[in-house]
């Protein structure tokens, strides 16, 4: 059964939980024994059953004729994914003395029969949008319901969304990376890889094989931005590669070494134009395909202790040459791999796992993926990425739902963002992604349960709490410290916009269904009380911690809830409603700590941001700091 709830604004929830949590019991309830276990306050008792089961008093239940029809959401169903913004609403409208004056957001409903109704209604959000409806029965008693659709533009959550999310690295932020590389590299060993090659050169005039080589550390004079991607340029200094030669048919050996004062490389890496191809296939550098490498051997040459040999082999100077160049590029270009390429961005490569503790599926996680989709940098300002990404559940616990989500269309671009090292933007869409891969691991699942009480619950979970407010479940439990459990689940993938309205995170917590139950502790099933679903913009903020993003604080400004299941006794509206604005502080403090921090994306090498900041801007959550 339905039956609209609507209330003000969340000044009353405070009004309430204050007089709850005071001993002068200003909410006129009926005063507590000091030595009492106290339904409104703090405890850790464990309730020990069982508990005896009682029997509602007839002489407090609500006149059926005084009750308003029930209306039932047929189709679209309750938060319903459309595409199109005109729609043909049903909704069941029953009521055994009669129904008449059906109304669907104010718009005349037409009786389809079978006690259906349906009207056209044009949404008018790019987003969730609240439909309400209205009843009245032969009797005159009035109904309403609420309920909400998603309308919009959706993307399957198992598949890559380009553009939600920037990142920029200053010049500032590539020199740090530089000194990082450089350290990483130092030391670099390039004998196995020539000796693998071995023998270098093998013809009828000459065999040559290394034997050792020496050289200085690589450097990075740069590592710059461009264009649709980066440009590396190293150089290794006094490159010496000991020989050992035969010439002319193996009558003359001797040892001989190949100088160079210095070799200069030259890596271009630019956006995987192929992005069936997974990175991780490719040599990369910064999540981008190295397209290009060149290597300049200056000042080679072939000396031998014989200038008659240097003579002889000299004709071979540019063969060998070629093949140390071609060597080296292999080299080179395999070590850039190794540390800029699938390691170097979080993410990028390799999926960054974070762990969900849910307490009623256990500890799952998700799997956040990024990719490279867009690039632009100059040599002047740095380098700016546009990401791809997804985000999915490692095990589905929610099954037979969409697995889209919705999307405001909104992309990041590859900017530059002067005056710090490294700064990453995440879009609305990108949390509408992770909010839903949250919500198919089970994550926005939540159970307050009174037979096991928690110190940080600022309201002891028992039937003294249901009481006050519906007199008439006094008789259900004879013992008032029979406990209660309060379990809470969204029906629907919630939606995120971010920097609107005056909020730094707006949560659209859609179809959020909460069932109070009395647990008897007797063996026996928790007896369902009532069901109802609500429809809660839940506004949050946020901050950086540890190189980490944790949502806090949230908080709903109103309530607006359909009461769905009665099995027990009808319930009035104004009982139900106090009641939940009562215990929604303590529910919304619950769901946050059911989400996880999300590790800063796309920081390289995952280094500690100094001076970090965080700011929300319309669509887009930006994080900056000095690496």
């Amino acid at each position: 059964m339905i039956r609209t709830l609507l209330r003000g604004t969340f000044l009353g929830l405070a009004l309430l939980v204050i007089p709850l949590a005071c001993s002068d019991q200003s909410n006129s309830l009926p005063p507590q024994d000091p030595n009492a276990n106290s339904g409104f306050a703090v405890g850790v008792t464990v309730p020990v059953g069982p508990f005896p089961r009682g029997t509602v008093d007839p002489a407090l239940q609500l006149d059926p004729a005084t009750q308003g029809p029930e209306i039932t959401v047929v189709s679209p169903s309750r938060g319903a994914q459309v595409t199109a913004q005109t729609i043909n609403m049903r909704i069941r409208v029953e009521d055994v003395n009669g129904v008449q004056n059906v109304a669907i957001n104010s718009i005349p409903a037409t009786d389809m029969g079978n006690n259906e109704w349906e009207a056209q209604i044009t949404l008018n959000n790019s987003a969730v949008n609240l439909l309400t409806a209205t009843a009245e029965d032969g009797l005159g008693n009035m109904s309403r319901g609420a309920w909400s659709l998603v309308h919009g533009r959706f993307m399957d959550i198992n598949e890559f969304t380009d553009g939600l999310v920037g990142a920029s690295l200053s010049n500032e932020g590539l020199a740090d990376l530089k000194v990082i590389v450089e350290n990483l590299i130092s030391g670099l060993d390039l004998f196995p890889l020539f000796a693998g090659a071995n023998p270098l050169v093998d013809n009828f005039l000459a065999e040559i094989n290394l034997v050792s080589v020496n050289n200085e550390d690589v450097k990075f004079p740069t590592i710059e931005g461009r264009p649709n991607g980066l440009r590396l340029i190293a150089h290794i200094d006094n490159v010496d590669v000991g020989v050992n030669t035969k010439a002319i048919a193996s009558l003359i050996r001797l040892n001989a070494n190949l100088l160079s004062t210095k070799a200069v490389i030259t890596v271009d890496a630019e956006v995987n134009q192929n992005p069936n191809v997974p990175i991780t296939n490719l040599r990369s550098a910064l999540g981008l395909e190295i397209t290009n490498l060149d290597i300049s051997l200056q000042n080679f040459r072939l000396t031998f202790p014989s200038s008659l040999l240097t003579s002889i082999v000299s004709l071979l100077n540019g063969v060998v040459r070629d093949i140390v160049e071609d060597l080296l590029k292999d080299l080179l270009a395999d070590e850039v791999d190794d540390l800029l390429g699938a390691t170097a961005l979080p993410g990028v490569g390799q999926p960054i796992q974070v762990d969900l503790p849910i307490p009623i599926v256990g500890t799952s996680s998700l799997d956040l993926a990024f990719r490279v989709s867009g690039a632009d940098g100059s040599a002047s300002t740095g380098l700016g990425l546009a990401l791809g990404a997804k985000a999915t559940p490692t095990q589905q616990v929610l099954q037979g739902v969409t697995t889209s989500y919705f999307v405001t269309g909104v992309q990041a671009v590859p900017n530059v963002l002067v005056g710090d090292d490294f700064a990453v933007g995440l879009s609305s869409d990108a949390g509408n992604a992770f909010l839903h891969a949250l919500w198919l691991a089970g994550g926005l699942r939540l159970r307050i349960d009174g037979t096991m009480p928690d110190p940080s619950t600022p309201i002891a979970l028992n039937t003294r709490l249901l009481v006050p407010f519906f007199p008439q479940l006094s008789g259900l439990a004879p013992d008032p410290d029979t406990p209660i459990v309060i379990e809470a689940t969204t029906e629907a993938p919630p939606t995120l916009r971010l920097g609107q309205n005056g909020s730094s995170i707006e949560i659209s917590a859609q179809e959020l269904t909460v069932k109070i139950l009395i647990d008897y502790l007797d063996g026996q099933p928790p007896l369902e009380v009532f069901t109802l679903s609500t429809n809660l913009q839940i506004a949050a903020d946020v901050a950086l911690v540890n190189n980490e993003i944790r949502i806090t604080n949230l908080r709903a400004p109103a309530l607006n809830a359909d009461l769905t299941n009665e099995p027990v006794t009808d319930l009035a509206d104004s009982e139900l409603v106090t009641f939940l604005e009562a215990i929604l502080p303590m529910m919304l403090d619950q769901f946050k700590n059911s989400i996880p921090a999300i590790p800063v994306p796309a920081l390289p090498f995952n280094l500690n941001l100094q001076n970090p900041g965080i700011e929300v801007q319309p669509d887009f959550l930006i994080v900056r700091g000095n690496l």
